[in-house]
């Protein structure tokens, strides 16, 4: 099994994973979705998720000027594809983020 096969079986193994990350910003591996970012970024460089969940996984970590850096890359290509609905995890990265 290669590196990238063992990171998506801990994912899918990980019970209502998705679910905690997106909605609930609740799991217990930050490292796991610091790991499922960087390969995000790895396959797909040009596309805001990998960004906005290494983010959310940096804030966790108390990588504060990471996940800054990777909220802002995610924003600005979340911006330049033009979607028209709003992400939940920028709505909230934004507000976590944001200077007191």
């Amino acid at each position: 099994m290669t590196q990238d096969q063992e990171l998506l079986d801990r994912v899918t193994k990980t019970k209502d994973f998705a679910h905690r990350l997106i909605l609930d910003d609740d799991l217990d591996d930050w490292r796991l979705v610091k790991e499922l970012g960087d390969y995000m970024v790895r396959i797909h460089p040009d596309f805001y998720l990998g960004y906005a969940v290494r983010a959310r996984a940096y804030r966790h970590l108390d990588e504060y000027e990471c996940a800054v850096t990777d909220f802002e890359e995610s924003r600005l290509l979340f911006e330049r594809e033009g979607f028209s609905e709003k992400d939940p995890i920028l709505e909230q990265e934004a507000r976590l983020l944001s200077p007191s």
